[in-house]
């Protein structure tokens, strides 16, 4: 079996690679292991995300998001994605270059914590900036991208009918489950 169908798209991929292919088994939760970040599919995916291969957590947070959405067939055109955090990280431009229409969000203007955001160049302080690596057309990721700040703690009721939602390093900043 091939990974690319005759004309460059995916067919499936095998994540993690001991994993064999059964229809309609999908990646359950889990932990970051040194056989998954060495793994083609792993790679594959950093590589569509324009990083290169090391052995990380979060690059591997990366991978392992894009290929449950794949896997459930969120990655294409016309589904709608929802960013929660997304600060300057890339998987709204790469999702967008795919067809999908995102709405990425981040700390609202007045919050406590922007600063420190900021400051440290993981604040979303415009919707530029998350294509500053060119994964999206610049027409595609203007008419796919929107942003819209919002308090995780506080989600607007009017935030709804999207097909897939995702967030990496933010929820443990929510504080505690009260």
């Amino acid at each position: 079996m091939s990974w690319f169908s005759k004309k460059g798209e995916i067919n499936y991929l095998l994540f993690p690679k001991t994993r064999k292919f059964v229809p309609n088994k999908f990646l359950n939760s889990q932990l970051c292991r040194l056989e998954e970040l060495e793994s083609k599919e792993f790679k594959y995916w950093i590589s569509k995300l324009g990083l290169s291969w090391h052995k990380h957590r979060k690059l591997w947070e990366l991978a392992f998001i894009c290929q449950v959405l794949h896997e459930n067939g969120m990655l294409k055109e016309g589904k709608k994605g929802l960013g929660f955090a997304v600060g300057q990280e890339r998987l709204p431009s790469f999702f967008a270059s795919l067809g999908c229409e995102i709405l990425a969000t981040d700390l609202p203007n007045d919050s406590e914590l922007r600063e420190l955001w900021e400051a440290s160049n993981q604040y979303l302080t415009s919707k530029q900036i998350l294509n500053t690596f060119n994964l999206c057309p610049q027409d595609v990721f203007n008419r796919n991208v929107n942003i819209r700040h919002v308090n995780m703690n506080n989600i607007p009721k009017d935030l709804a009918e999207f097909d897939f939602t995702w967030s990496t390093c933010s929820f443990e900043h929510c504080g505690s489950l009260e």
